[in-house]
């Protein structure tokens, strides 16, 4: 890495990154430590694979929770169900020549329960829409969706996390 990009890189700048490996990594931090390998069916041949520390895992757990109780992912709240996640906001790349000014792609990734997570979901905006919203960041553009979906899908899941309800 060069100068600048040993800089940028710092703040999410100068790399890429897929859905499905942020998903896979986010997993990792919040379940304990335990890589597990993606799938498409589900079945009992799990194999997983401690990569960090229960403790670290709690401690991410938290701060994810952080930022949603007062931090940039407040609109991701979940009334019952105490969620964690984090948000994010970035330029649209303009293929090795710098970042468009007027195009981003927020996002918000999420997992709920935090204390014990059980699921977790996605929202990526490519070029949100702005008419529908004048500050546009992951906060106020991916986390409202985040909100609304586990809200309809919550009563349909299994009611594990019917114990760390508030």
């Amino acid at each position: 890495w060069d100068h600048i990009r040993s800089k940028s890189i710092s703040y999410g700048y100068g790399i890429s990154l897929t859905p499905l490996s942020l998903i896979n990594s986010f997993a990792i931090l919040i379940n304990g430590g335990y890589k597990i390998e993606p799938k498409i069916i589900n079945n009992t041949n799990d194999k997983r694979k401690k990569i960090i520390k229960n403790e670290t895992s709690d401690r991410i757990n938290l701060l994810l929770k952080k930022i949603v109780e007062d931090g940039t992912g407040k609109k991701a709240k979940v009334s019952g169900i105490n969620v964690g996640g984090k948000t994010g906001t970035a330029k649209k790349s303009k293929n090795k020549s710098g970042y468009h000014d007027d195009k981003i792609v927020t996002s918000f990734i999420g997992a709920f329960p935090i204390e014990k997570p059980d699921y977790l979901l996605f929202i990526l905006f490519d070029e949100p829409n702005k008419e529908l919203e004048k500050e546009f960041t992951g906060g106020n553009t991916a986390a409202p969706v985040f909100s609304k979906i586990v809200n309809q899908i919550a009563p349909i899941l299994e009611t594990k996390f019917n114990s760390t309800k508030k």
